[in-house]
Order: structure tokens, then C-alpha cells, then sequence
């Protein structure tokens, strides 16, 4: 049996803003069992209470510890790094997660880049690339390129962090998803070793493989982003498929 779960939440626990079904059921199974796990997400958009609040009104009983975005990995990672001060690109909301970092642009050792969305301009890019030319660290909570919205495929933080490091010719930290930063900061808080993590997730490449490559297990559930047959042609293939997050109390033998 596992002996600790990192859970996707976007596209394994919750699809379109609800619930997968049986999905609140599992993690209850999961906390009966007395298995600990962390929910994990690249979003920097919301704060840690707010994405525990969307999972309450969800249906999940959900405690704020047992939820692990990639901005309360940026910050953990910071602290330990010791960078002082910070410059946090990021949303107003998500400042409330950066406790314990000083934050200031000027002189800062440290610039942090988020999702800002249509807040990003030329002077702020230009401001950044100042900041890393003084010698601050280009941080990235992740580098995913896109993200699909009602309207379409959106430019995510990943084209910003990579025109910052083109431009400043430094190579960022990337701490979220599927970077061996943001794994290895959720296997310290579980107090488990990568032999006993099973990660679950709908993404093959970040949920999955990026784990097995840490000797980890990776789980794909054939919710969110999962492709038909995705399993078969990716370069690690998963440990198991599980038609949902539903199906996973049965297949840990809960």
C-alpha cells in the first residue's frame, strides 16, 4: 500500500469546476485509511484559502495543509533559499501565501514570476529584466505555456519566463509541476521517500512520469486531459489507468 498520495486537482479531482464523481468519497476512504496525501496544483491565480474554500463548496472535506499549490512551494523554496528581498509578479489575491519573505522590488535577490494575466506589459518585463541584470534569481512558480479557457487557449506564465531568461540569459528555478523542485518539496512535507509516493493525476507527462522518474509510482485517470490512448504512446509509461479517481481506494486495496 502507499504510503503517501500526491492528488492532482484540476482534471482528476474536479473537471469544469466540479466534482468527478465519487471523487469526494475517495479522499474520505483516504483519510479513514489514515493515508496522507497532498492535493497539488500549478494555479497561482488563488490563494491557499481560496482553493480550499472551491473544494469545500465542492463537496470535499479538505484541510488547508493537505493542499499544495505551486505558490506555497515557491515560498517554501524561497525560505530555504534565503533570498531576501522578493519581487513577486504575481495576482494581489496570491500575496496572502508569501508569509515569511520579505517583499520589495528594489534590491531585490529574488524575482518570483506568476500568472499575471493581461497585467503584464512591456515595463514590467523591462523592470524584471533590470532586477535579474542587478543580479536577482529568475524563480518560476511554473512555466506552463497555455491554458484553456472559455474563450480559448490563453498565454500562460511560460512565455514571460522564458522571454525574461532569453533576454537576461540566466535559467529560471522552476519550482510547480513537473519540476523535481515542487516533488521533492511535497515528498519533505509528507515525511515520505519517493519508493513510497504514488502521485494520481489526468496528465501523463506531469502527474505521471515526472514522478516514476523520481522511483515514485505514477497513476493516470482517464478524466480532464486524458487523450485515448495517451498511455500507450508516452515515453514512461504509467504504473497503472484508472478509469477515475473513484477507483482509487480499490486499487490501493481500501
Amino acid at each position: 500500500m502507499a504510503r503517501a498520495l500526491l492528488i492532482d486537482v484540476d482534471g482528476t479531482l474536479t473537471v469544469g469546476g466540479r466534482p468527478v464523481d465519487g471523487a469526494p468519497q475517495a479522499l474520505a476512504s483516504l483519510r479513514r485509511a489514515g493515508i496522507p496525501f497532498l492535493l497539488v496544483t500549478n494555479t497561482t491565480r488563488f490563494p491557499l484559502r481560496q482553493l480550499v474554500a472551491d473544494l469545500s463548496r465542492q463537496g470535499f472535506s479538505v484541510h488547508p495543509d493537505e493542499v499544495f499549490p505551486a505558490l506555497r512551494a515557491s515560498a517554501r523554496f524561497l525560505r530555504r533559499k534565503g533570498w531576501n528581498p522578493v519581487w513577486p509578479l504575481v495576482v494581489p489575491a496570491a500575496m496572502e501565501d508569501l508569509t515569511g519573505l520579505k517583499i520589495a522590488e528594489e534590491g531585490a535577490e529574488a524575482v518570483l514570476v506568476g500568472d499575471l494575466g493581461e497585467e503584464w506589459n512591456f515595463d514590467l518585463l523591462n523592470r524584471a529584466l533590470q532586477a535579474l541584470h542587478n543580479g536577482a534569481e529568475l524563480v518560476a512558480i511554473h512555466k506552463n505555456r497555455t491554458w484553456r479557457t472559455g474563450e480559448g487557449l490563453m498565454l500562460d506564465t511560460g512565455p514571460f519566463v522564458a522571454a525574461l531568461e532569453y533576454a537576461a540569459d540566466v535559467k529560471a528555478h522552476v519550482v510547480g509541476k513537473p519540476s523535481d523542485l515542487f516533488y521533492r518539496e511535497a515528498a519533505d512535507i509528507l515525511s515520505a521517500s519517493f519508493e513510497e509516493i504514488v502521485s494520481v493525476g489526468d496528465d501523463v507527462e506531469s502527474d505521471v512520469a515526472s514522478v516514476i522518474a523520481l522511483k515514485g509510482q505514477g497513476v493516470l485517470v482517464r478524466t480532464g486531459k486524458y487523450v485515448p490512448g495517451q498511455e500507450d504512446r508516452a515515453k514512461v509509461p504509467p504504473t497503472d489507468v484508472l478509469d477515475s479517481i473513484a477507483s482509487l481506494p480499490k486499487w490501493l486495496g481500501l
